[in-house]
């Protein structure tokens, strides 16, 4: 077994995330001196615009020891438009550290990353930090965790100041652990009856935590220390149940990250999850096209502190860095793909705009930067339309100053942006077909947020007279063309756009049957010719079935003073959106309910100044619905 951890830091936005990782970069050793958010001298928060927001918006990976055992942690953004971010680090953690303030208790970026952590089963240990701030309410957050879903939350000890000792020290939280425990193992009257019930116990909980059966909560003050090294204890413990596949299996990696440093040189970081790496080797990459070439490798490197160090080889369980391997992307395999490997769904951007370079002489310059930061992070998509016009896919607003700084800041490119626009989608609404043609399709509508699935006839099968590659043409080709582009069809002449739906959006919750190949007389046609025809042939056949447009809907929760409480119900219903539940806290309530996103950024402009900026607008989930029109 590995003497490697891996966990990341997750959280709402001002909850204390970047803070616990810099007291426990301090605990470690790795810094001297503990630096703050607020004084914007934090080691993982090292962009400009981080430190004059005080927010993260890139994962930082750094690494320490604590006791005999290498923990990496991964620092992770809170706010909404980066959640990306902290999606892509799913790929490399053993456990999720999901730190909560005791004051505002559990929030909405705080349910959207439970519920990603709970979808993939990600064992989760939970930081209840912030206990000095007035206000401050453990039995609250208690009752909100249990809220969550979360049945099997764990008070755990934490002794090291008088603060939190009435917390951690209750004998009530002791009898609810024990009957937790009890739905799992009964050995434990056992224990008791020997009186050997305390190592039995804990032994129990970090066994069941690996297992993502618990979730244990320990409580403290991050920005005093309160609580910190009882949490790294308690992981290292855990440690010892979570499971490695062997070094001597088959190399087993998947990319993470890849970054640009000062010296333009591309680190490609990744986690290696069975096997070992090893510096001179060549390896294969999971997923690439058979003619993909082995990628040898010349350098490695490991996390060290917060710095890089040069290695030999990265073995199952740790994290390690390439450098300027060229066509490899994140989310790609080295080796052979493992079932240690888990399954992430991106997020995807709901949002999107033009930009444009200030000086006419930058736009092939604006271009190399875009595909440099789409290679960093891929979610940042463009396009390219018939008129030279650039189009950036986003999250939201904080992320397009983001884009526009690092433009500015990294590559020297001036930019200007138009308003942000709602990327809506379509939907078939009935069965369609298209034909006669070269190719055949049948589109059918699945139930909503089903996504895309693709079939054939058997009559067109490889025994129907098409090879293994034509029919991996047809599927690739017709898939990607759910997804408008301004790629051109090479066949169809120039200057024409793709765009699938009658309305020109993305066209998603569809079921794709390849019904059939009428093979033209003389030669064979080549797999290009069947790539060039899948898009046309079912965008006939979507074209046939009629489409529903549907809109994202933001389910919100806003907190305002009750005094305004009237005037913003008004408003969200003036902005066509509802309230399906007000809640009382005292002199502040809580709104919950549904926003259309095309009116999101309208309805702030009215909210700010209604609240006199002192209300909270923050999103759950996304969801697509049918477009009501209005």
């Amino acid at each position: 077994m590995a003497n490697t951890l891996n966990i990341g830091i997750v959280a709402h936005i001002d909850a204390g995330k970047t803070t616990l990782t810099e007291h426990i970069l301090f605990e470690s050793g790795v810094i001297r001196t503990k630096g703050r958010v607020d004084h914007a001298s934090t080691v993982t928060d090292d962009l400009a615009i981080e430190r004059r927001r005080g927010i993260t918006i890139k994962e930082k990976t750094v690494s320490f020891n604590w006791g005999s055992i290498k923990i990496n942690l991964l620092d992770t953004p809170g706010h909404a438009d980066f959640l990306c971010e902290v999606v892509r680090a799913f790929h490399v953690l053993d456990i999720a550290v999901l730190v909560i303030s005791a004051k505002e208790s559990v929030q909405p970026q705080t349910v959207a990353i439970y519920n990603l952590l709970k979808k993939i089963g990600l064992p989760v240990v939970i930081f209840i930090n912030k206990l000095d701030r007035a206000g401050a309410d453990v039995e609250r957050v208690r009752k909100d965790i249990a809220a969550l879903g979360i049945k099997h939350a764990m008070m755990r000890f934490a002794g090291e100041s008088l603060s939190v000792e009435h917390w951690s020290n209750n004998a009530g939280y002791a009898e609810d652990n024990l009957l937790t425990l009890l739905e799992f193992d009964d050995d434990i009257i056992a224990g008791f009856e020997s009186g050997e019930s305390g190592h039995m116990v804990d032994d129990i909980i970090y066994k069941f935590t690996a297992e993502n059966k618990i979730v244990p909560v320990f409580i403290g003050v991050a920005l005093q220390g309160i609580g910190v090294k009882d949490l790294l204890d308690e992981l290292v413990r855990i440690q010892r149940h979570v499971r490695i596949l062997p070094q001597d299996a088959p190399a087993s990696a998947i990319i993470y990250k890849i970054n640009f440093n000062e010296r333009r040189e591309r680190k490609i970081y990744f986690r290696m999850y069975a096997g070992t790496i090893r510096v001179r080797e060549k390896y294969g990459v999971a997923q690439k096209p058979d003619d993909f070439p082995e990628i040898q490798i010349k350098t490695l490197e490991t996390v060290s502190g917060a710095k890089l160090a040069a290695a030999d080889h990265v073995s199952a369980g740790e994290i390690g860095v390439l450098t300027n391997v060229d066509d490899l992307r994140v989310g790609d395999i080295i080796g052979v793909r493992c079932d240690g490997i888990r399954t992430v769904d991106a997020v995807k951007p709901i949002f999107s705009a033009d930009v444009f370079p200030v000086k006419r002489m930058d736009k092939q310059r604006l271009l190399d930067a875009l595909a440099e930061m789409n290679l960093e992070d891929g979610q940042l998509d463009f396009t390219i339309d018939d008129k030279s016009q650039i189009t950036i896919k986003l999250f939201g607003e904080i992320q397009k100053e983001f884009i526009r700084t690092q433009l500015q800041d990294k590559y020297g490119i001036e930019t200007e942006f138009s308003n942000t626009r709602t990327i809506f989608k379509e939907t078939p609404v009935g069965t369609g077909r298209s034909g006669p043609g070269f190719l055949e399709f049948t589109v059918e509508p699945l139930p909503r947020g089903t996504g895309v699935s693709y079939e054939y006839n058997r009559g067109v099968g490889i025994t129907g007279g098409l090879t293994k590659q034509m029919h991996a043409a047809v599927q690739e080709s017709a898939l990607a063309s759910l997804i408008p582009s301004a790629l051109i069809v090479a066949d169809r002449g120039e200057g024409v756009p793709f765009r699938p739906g009658a309305q020109g959006w993305e066209v998603v919750d569809i079921r794709v049957i390849f019904d059939a190949c009428n093979m033209p007389g003389g030669p064979r046609p080549s797999a290009g010719a069947f790539r060039g025809e899948a898009p046309w042939a079912l965008k006939q056949a979507i074209q046939n079935a009629g489409t529903q447009v549907l809109e994202p809907i933001y389910y919100y929760q806003i907190v305002v003073h009750a005094d305004f409480c009237g005037k913003t119900v008004s408003e969200i219903e003036n902005h066509r959106g509802n309230v399906v539940s007000i809640e009382d806290s005292g002199a502040y309530v809580k709104l919950s309910g549904k926003l259309p996103a095309r009116m999101y950024q309208e309805f702030l402009r009215e909210f700010q100044p209604l609240t006199k900026n002192m209300g909270s607008f923050d999103t759950i989930r996304v969801e697509y619905e049918p477009y009501s029109g209005e």
